[in-house]
């Protein structure tokens, strides 16, 4: 009777745990790196749900598997500062490219892996560190990754010595620079910060340092939601404390709660006659004008401001600058850092 009540105890105490599923413990990789010799430090994340829920964790490499010894789990969060000494056979990872995971096992079942931190091959987003130099974990623990100049082994990740800053110019999906984000700022998708468009379109902002990045959409805030808008991908590698220039190209619309007629730029901005042939011409516009906050940009193709006007009536006469040249520009109505409306000029 004993060898048929031990397995029917076991199915009944597995459907307790699926009909009440546990909190599950995590343990993940946070940082990594290597010394002049070769030599590893591993910084390792552990979250039990209690004490003793863990009994073993295991470290993964290409080479093997080899185990933590005298680990005990005392219930509380902790960085384990683990190298070859701490483990119960060496285990081989390699400084300039491997892929590392970690397993741990959990009531009495073998958890996981994690998600393994891969670093150093062709197509890696981490890159093989230098000297003084880790891989850390962006958010603390887990992934994703970045190479960081100021290591933390023992101590919380943060972003110090991690991020370069990448900058450029934004275009709207019609070619012309992004000026009417005001105070809601753009992000890449993931892993950037906020950034402003100035009234010429131009930005700067910090990233990670990675490998092999591709962005394909930025973030903005509207309404108290967080939104998506569609971008040209753009590939980039950036190294700690470096400056890359990309230039973004939206290709969707941003909501910018401009009342609806703001949307039909010629109802908004009128500039005549056209072409202009003299230094001068008309201006007509049918939003408010504040004054010293409203005022046109006057852009040549490149998207370069060659000339500012400043705004304090509804319609007028601008002189244009005695040194413009013959050709297309584009003009710009900014109101209260809002790109209200957009025209074209022929110069002749």
């Amino acid at each position: 009777m004993k060898r048929f009540f031990l397995p029917i105890m076991l199915f009944i105490s597995i459907l307790r745990v699926v009909a009440n599923p546990l909190p599950v413990p995590s343990v993940e990789i946070s940082e990594l790196q290597f010394g002049a010799d070769g030599s590893w430090i591993l910084e390792i994340a552990v979250s039990p749900v209690g004490a003793n829920s863990i009994e073993a964790i295991w470290i993964k490499s290409n080479s093997g598997k080899s185990m933590i010894q005298n680990f005990v789990d005392d219930g509380s969060y902790k960085l384990l500062v683990v190298e070859n000494d701490n483990l119960a056979t060496p285990l081989t990872i390699n400084p300039l490219q491997d892929s590392i995971s970690v397993t741990f096992v959990w009531l009495d079942y073998e958890g996981w892996y994690s998600e393994p931190l891969i670093y150093g091959y062709p197509n890696s987003n981490v890159r093989t560190p230098k000297i003084g130099q880790s891989i850390a974990a962006i958010f603390y623990s887990g992934g994703p990754y970045s190479i960081t100049n100021s290591p933390t082994i023992g101590v919380e990740n943060d972003s110090t010595g991690m991020m370069g800053t990448i900058k450029g110019i934004v275009y709207d999906k019609d070619g012309l620079p992004l000026s009417n984000m005001g105070e809601r700022g753009l992000m890449f998708e993931y892993l950037g910060s906020i950034f402003y468009p100035q009234s010429d379109g131009s930005y700067s902002t910090r990233y990670y340092s990675r490998d092999n990045d591709e962005v394909w959409s930025l973030k903005y805030r509207y309404e108290n939601v967080y939104r998506s808008v569609g971008i040209t991908p753009i590939t980039f590698s950036m190294q700690p404390d470096s400056v890359i220039i990309r230039d973004i190209y939206l290709t969707g619309e941003i909501a910018t709660g401009i009342n609806k007629i703001n949307s039909n730029t010629e109802s908004v901005l009128k500039i005549y006659p056209q072409p202009v042939k003299q230094q001068s011409l008309n201006y007509e516009i049918s939003i408010p004008v504040k004054s010293a906050e409203t005022y046109l940009i006057f852009r040549n193709m490149n998207g370069q401001a060659i000339y500012k006007f400043s705004v304090t009536e509804n319609k007028g006469i601008i002189t244009l600058p005695e040194n413009i040249k013959n050709g297309s520009y584009i003009v710009q109505l900014i109101s209260n850092r809002k790109n209200y409306a957009t025209a074209k000029l022929i110069v002749q």
